[in-house]
């Protein structure tokens, strides 16, 4: 019988330790998901700001961005990374690629880096996408990113043409 202590001991450990964790993540879920709300918002806001600093560089009067060669849109893609999905934001300036976002992903830390709004990703919109290499340490989840940005301005581009068709 006094072999079964220690067992009986880590079994009650255990359990106890493991319902402070399942309380913990209850209460605290909440304050995750408004956080990370806040964080999407936040990064939308940055688009939205790109957007706006673009167009007072052009010069653009309120007239032209009626039309659709400077038509203000910001979308919003998934994509498979290394790590899983990731959510992108994309600001466009009719078929202008004027910045993109990672709104979210499950990329492991420090690989991640690249995703990170001063990193890598801050080139898009600054850059030819032609310009823009994936990172060494992140390949999978960079290159996935370019695909879909990518494919994204190949759409604009296509939209662009035919709305310019139907004026």
């Amino acid at each position: 019988m006094k072999s079964l202590a220690p067992i009986f001991i880590l079994a009650l450990t255990a359990g106890i330790l493991g319902g402070l964790l399942a309380v913990t993540a209850h209460y605290t879920k909440p304050l995750i998901e408004q956080n990370r709300s806040e964080a999407v918002a936040a990064e939308l806001e940055e688009l939205q700001e790109l957007i706006r600093a673009r167009i007072k560089s052009l010069e653009l009067t309120a007239r032209q961005l009626e039309s659709c060669e400077y038509q203000i849109e910001i979308t919003q893609e998934t994509t498979k990374g290394y790590g899983g999905n990731m959510e992108i934001a994309m600001a466009f300036l009719g078929e202008s690629l004027v910045g993109a976002r990672v709104l979210s992903h499950r990329e492991t830390p420090g690989f991640a880096d690249a995703l990170d709004p001063d990193a890598w990703i801050s080139a898009f919109g600054t850059k030819p996408l032609s310009g823009i290499d994936t990172v060494s340490r992140a390949t999978i989840t960079t290159r996935a990113v370019l695909e879909t940005v990518n494919q994204r301005v190949a759409y604009q581009v296509e939209w662009l043409q035919l709305c310019l068709l139907d004026v």
